[in-house]
């Protein structure tokens, strides 16, 4: 069986590992709903659902997973990504 990718409208993966994706950005909470965690890469935001543990606003974080457009949130910005990983992160210096 060949895997499949997403088309061009899914993220900008800076490595393909199997099916998942893995994204290098900055963490930030979104403006309408406070609660809401972003990563914004390349000038896109990925709306951060699943394993987000340790991810704080202001990190340079890695994650890998995949981008679920049928995820359902209250959140009004950003495309969902469900993280299946956290990579190291970098601490803000703010």
């Amino acid at each position: 069986m060949t895997p499949t990718t997403e088309p061009p409208t899914s993220p900008m993966p800076t490595k393909m590992t199997d099916l998942a994706v893995t994204l290098t950005g900055t963490a930030s909470r979104a403006a309408v709903e406070g609660t809401c965690l972003l990563l914004t890469v390349a000038g896109r935001s990925y709306l951060l659902v699943g394993k987000v543990t340790g991810i704080r606003v202001g990190d340079r974080v890695t994650v890998t997973g995949h981008v679920d457009r049928g995820v359902v949130t209250t959140c009004q910005t950003g495309t969902p990504f469900v993280v299946e990983h956290v990579g190291a992160a970098e601490p803000s210096t703010g």
